[in-house]
């Protein structure tokens, strides 16, 4: 779609935002009317074994704004599809439950959970009615192993306006085809859209842990490229998001990785 000199410039803003807080230097974006999305992410470490998979931690984070100012439309579904060359992995991992999340002050939850601990991250959003908001102005996020690793449970405590926690689990779906082999899919209540909306979020991916004696890592993937080449470009993430009125917007960050050894 084409995209405006004003939008463009706002979307570069939001770009620059972004960033500086997932530390990545790509940022893609998409309009939908009035409304540009951001998306952004990367891996660490670049380089990775051709043929086996290695431990990596992953960033991603995406924001909202408008060209003319006005309030984004409320977000209902959010879908994050990973490359087939990246592999989540929480066996032996312990798990931890949204009961045990949804009261929970960012110390208490990693108090109860810390063992289930995946990622970290922030988000920010826009509070229209501060006395009765059910979500933070600021607050960190936290990731947990849910499910038996069936799901990402994402927590998100702050105390401005008021202290409050949010807890949002992302379904874990597999994939068999295509070049993305995992998908983590949620849903936002309406309710999201009586008191504000999110602008901005982001988070890094990043467990090790041991299991049956050895070291595991939450994440791994390969650069598998083949033999006669060293380096590649390839679609990292899909971010598709569904808003109110079924509207659609859909966004790839591409990336690129190196055969470690050459």
């Amino acid at each position: 779609m084409r995209v405006g000199k004003r939008a463009l410039r706002l979307a570069l803003a939001a770009a620059a935002s972004l960033t500086v807080s997932v530390g990545v230097a790509r940022a893609e974006f998409s309009q939908l009317g009035t409304l540009v999305v951001v998306f952004d992410g990367g891996v660490a470490p670049h380089s990775l074994p051709r043929d086996q998979q290695a431990p990596i931690s992953m960033v991603i984070g995406t924001s909202f704004s408008t060209t003319d100012g006005s309030r984004p439309p409320a977000l209902r579904r959010l879908t994050l599809d990973l490359n087939r060359h990246g592999r989540l992995f929480a066996g032996g991992l312990p798990s931890c439950t949204v009961e045990q999340l949804r009261t929970a002050t960012t110390a208490q939850a990693l108090r109860r959970c810390r063992g289930a601990l995946v990622g970290r991250g922030h988000v920010s959003s826009a509070i229209e009615f501060p006395e009765q908001a059910p979500f933070p102005a600021e607050g960190a996020l936290l990731a947990f192993n849910g499910n038996h690793g069936r799901s990402i449970i994402t927590h998100v405590y702050g105390t401005n306006p008021l202290p409050t926690t949010y807890v949002l689990p992302f379904r874990i779906v597999r994939q068999r085809s295509g070049p993305y082999g995992t998908h983590l899919l949620a849903d936002f209540p309406s309710i999201a859209s009586d008191w504000g909306y999110v602008k901005d979020f982001s988070l890094t991916l990043r467990r090790t842990f041991r299991s049956h004696g050895r070291k595991q890592s939450y994440l791994t993937a390969a650069c598998a490229v083949p033999k006669s080449y060293h380096t590649a470009l390839f679609p990292l993430a899909r971010a598709t998001y569904n808003f109110d009125g079924d509207r659609t917007t859909s966004t790839v960050i591409e990336r690129t990785c190196r055969v470690r050894g050459g």
